[in-house]
């Protein structure tokens, strides 16, 4: 029987080095893809040590022109199969829009939306081509149903991307392809520091997390679940953000914002 091979974009650290290290647990074989050399091989060490599986290490930055057909290429090479995509690679620099540099936008565009993009179509139509159940997972955010302040970008960005789960979740019913998207909200990973935040004491609070998230996330996506939002408190907020009036929606995200991250933040941003 053909190994089950998986995927994961953004591996090195925080929910994607989760999935790797949970995925493994199960004998799932695995290709990490990210930007960091060193953290990726840290990782396969620690996973090929520990249970054993193959694990294929791609250094790619996903923000390059044809960065995903690069990666598509070298996960598929020699006839090998990828049964799991999860596109866990993103970012969004915490900062009012204008303050931003132009170029650091179109940077997010690339990774959070137009890799994402190409990714699920090359592999989507591989796992057609191979015929064995597959599964796509799509990272978004909680941010996806909610406009916040100085996260514009990224919030686009993340609405984007679970839109695009819906539909193509939608389009492939019937198929041996299934495709899900997660939608945390705080998690404690690396993201806070290399997004320009620090949580307060509230923010640090509400996190939840990264491998309840993940736990969580690869029940829900194996069972074909259309959308993940774990926690309580972020099905409520997703809730509340579909029924409140969108002007309403700004101002109380604005505010739950500034409780969650720290004033040093508030300064650089």
């Amino acid at each position: 029987m053909k190994a089950f091979r998986a995927l994961i974009t953004g591996a090195s650290s925080g929910l994607g080095k989760d999935f790797a290290l949970q995925l493994a647990q199960t004998g799932t074989n695995l290709v990490l893809a990210a930007r960091r050399t060193e953290h990726l091989d840290q990782l396969a060490e620690e996973i090929i040590k520990k249970y054993q599986v193959v694990v294929e290490v791609v250094t790619i930055d996903l923000t390059q022109e044809n960065a995903a057909q690069i990666l598509f290429e070298a996960a598929t090479r020699d006839g090998k199969t990828v049964d799991m995509l999860i596109n866990n690679a993103g970012a969004g620099p915490f900062r009012s829009f204008l303050d931003a540099k132009t170029e650091d936008h179109e940077r997010i565009l690339r990774l959070n939306a137009l890799s994402l993009t190409s990714l699920c179509h090359l592999f989507g139509n591989h796992m057609i081509s191979h015929g064995q159940k597959s599964w796509i997972l799509n990272v978004a955010s909680v941010a996806s149903y909610q406009p916040v302040t100085r996260f514009s970008v990224y919030c686009a960005t993340k609405s984007y991307v679970r839109f695009l789960s819906e539909i193509i979740h939608t389009e492939l019913k019937g198929t041996n392809v299934s495709v899900s998207c997660l939608c945390p909200g705080g998690t404690a990973t690396e993201f806070l520091a290399a997004n320009n935040q620090s949580a307060s004491k509230f923010g640090q609070w509400s996190l939840m997390r990264s491998d309840a998230v993940v736990k969580l996330a690869i029940r829900k996506t194996f069972s074909g679940k259309r959308v993940i939002i774990p926690g309580v408190v972020n099905k409520i907020a997703c809730t509340l953000a579909k029924l409140l009036p969108n002007n309403l929606n700004l101002w109380m995200s604005h505010h739950v914002m500034s409780l969650g991250v720290s004033e040093a933040d508030k300064v650089k941003s």
